[in-house]
């Protein structure tokens, strides 16, 4: 399949952020979980992997900012990714925001979990959305929150 329009730069804008986070990298330790950041006047943003691949050497990662309502965490929004670290690409999967009601998916899934169609027109505008949403991340200062004990 053809790579998204931003696929290579998306990954580039992103890739400070998922620092320590590629899960099959060759190195000691395990990788990081998640990472939380912080810009002054902004929801935290976190990402955080969700331990499965899409394809082959493609981790999965959820990139989500967290609103409170009524003491329940809200997602907006959460965009889950597909990181290719080899080839340096981003695949968008699936968009959440809580607070809008919406969930929206990129791939079908077949019963052995394996993706066997897309609605191509999500992919393109999810792939428009992450470049724009990293440009707005980069703008804000988020800067990588310590993790409390």
């Amino acid at each position: 399949m053809k790579p998204t329009k931003h696929a290579t730069t998306n990954y580039k804008k992103l890739l400070p952020y998922l620092e320590n986070m590629n899960p099959h990298r060759q190195s000691a330790g395990r990788p990081t979980e998640y990472r939380k950041f912080a810009a002054p006047g902004m929801m935290d943003l976190v990402i955080e992997s969700l331990h499965y691949d899409f394809a082959p050497d493609m981790p999965v990662f959820s990139l989500a900012c967290y609103g409170e309502q009524n003491g329940d965490l809200m997602r907006d929004p959460d965009l889950v990714i597909a990181v290719h670290f080899g080839l340096g690409r981003v695949e968008p999967l699936s968009y959440q925001n809580d607070y809008l009601g919406i969930y929206q998916e990129v791939w079908n899934i077949d019963r052995q979990n394996r993706p066997y169609s897309y609605r191509a027109r999500l992919r393109a505008d999810l792939d428009e959305f992450l470049w724009t949403w990293l440009d707005q991340i980069a703008a804000a200062g988020y800067e990588p929150k310590k993790r409390e004990a």
